[in-house]
């Protein structure tokens, strides 16, 4: 749904289950700064929404990496570390979404700097942070996609060798049954020498 040139992400409203990270409250601070994009002039940096969705979001990267830090000292392949991975790449696409959504602001003023009271340097500086703020975000991906990567070819790996033991385990199994046939057959045929020994005693 496009709302004042935003696209809602499902994931906006959400809170994840440790509580770390809600969206509904910036996606209405980036909604209300869609609104007013066309009608505030140069205001300080404290009053103007841009900079109030910036702290929010900058907020959310920062338990984003406090969160990812405690990620690292958990046990690799555990259920902890499993869970919080999912949680942590779920944050991180909804920061890259609001980043996305503050670009468009930028992108909308950069049409025409002197309507909304911003100069070319401001509009870099925003920018820059921008690109920062995916930077940031795009660290911490890197090092999740990168573990449950490993951890997929750990899987590969261990079902492999199930694989493979169970083809060694039914070799042993076709040879033992062969083995066994072989000494029946042996035994048959001692049989049947004893058989013909016994015979050949009878009637000397």
């Amino acid at each position: 749904m496009l709302v004042s040139g935003f696209v809602a992400s499902p994931s906006s409203t959400k809170l994840n289950r440790s509580g770390s990270f809600l969206w509904f409250g910036t996606f209405s601070r980036l909604r209300k700064l869609a609104d007013h994009l066309s009608t505030f002039s140069r205001m300080p940096s404290a009053q103007d929404p841009f900079y109030v969705v910036k702290e929010e979001i900058q907020e959310s990267i920062d338990k984003l990496q406090s969160s990812f830090h405690h990620w690292e000292r958990i046990p690799a392949n555990t259920g902890e570390q499993i869970h919080l991975s999912k949680e942590l790449l779920a944050s991180c696409g909804s920061i890259d979404w609001q980043v996305d959504e503050l670009d468009k602001t930028i992108a909308v003023a950069a049409r025409d700097p002197a309507l909304y009271g911003i100069d070319e340097a401001e509009l870099e500086k925003r920018r820059r942070w921008t690109s920062n703020a995916r930077t940031q975000v795009s660290t911490v991906k890197k090092v999740l996609t990168r573990g449950k990567e490993q951890q997929d070819e750990e899987l590969d790996e261990l079902s492999a060798s199930v694989q493979r033991i169970g083809g060694v385990g039914l070799t042993i199994h076709e040879e033992l049954l062969q083995q066994e046939k072989i000494i029946d057959e042996l035994g048959m045929e001692m049989d049947s020498t004893s058989n013909r020994l016994d015979f050949v005693q009878c009637n000397v």
